[in-house]
């Protein structure tokens, strides 16, 4: 292993958001259209609701909504999460050396037990911290640039 890792912070609250997207990245579709049927379940679909709606900025009848389906913002949030996560596994695929494309792999889509990852990837409980770490702000980096953080710390 590189003990030469650079670790640095991530705001608590984003490497939880950052955890969760990858622990919940084979889901992302299915998290999408669980948005989309809350944004359904908004909607307004009487004739009342309709002929108020013809000269409302904010309406809820069904053209609206299926607008907001390309507009909503946690919609826009997890699409974009998901390209980056594609674009970031990527790069750790085609690196020679596989281990932390194997770790988060084996951690995050597989959800397998920490031993289990040691194990497999010859490595002991702070090595496997800090490569977590070390991951966790990789992939910082890459939602920064994709704009999904504002701002780096």
């Amino acid at each position: 292993m590189n003990n030469e890792l650079k670790i640095t912070k991530i705001p608590i609250k984003y490497e939880r958001e950052i955890a969760f997207m990858l622990h919940n990245y084979n889901r992302i579709d299915k998290l999408i259209e669980k948005r989309k049927g809350t944004i359904i379940e908004n909607m307004n679909v009487t004739n009342g609701a309709y002929l108020k709606a013809v000269h409302s900025v904010h309406s809820n009848v069904l053209e609206d909504v299926i607008d907001k389906f390309e507009t909503d913002a946690n919609i826009l949030r997890l699409k974009e999460w998901k390209k980056t996560i594609n674009v970031f596994c990527s790069k750790l695929y085609d690196d020679d050396n596989k281990l932390y494309y194997y770790l988060i792999k084996y951690k995050f889509f597989l959800n397998m037990d920490e031993e289990i990852i040691k194990e497999r990837l010859n490595l002991n409980s702070k090595e496997l911290k800090q490569i977590d770490m070390y991951l966790k702000w990789i992939l910082y980096q890459y939602a920064i640039k994709s704009k999904i953080y504002e701002e780096a710390i």
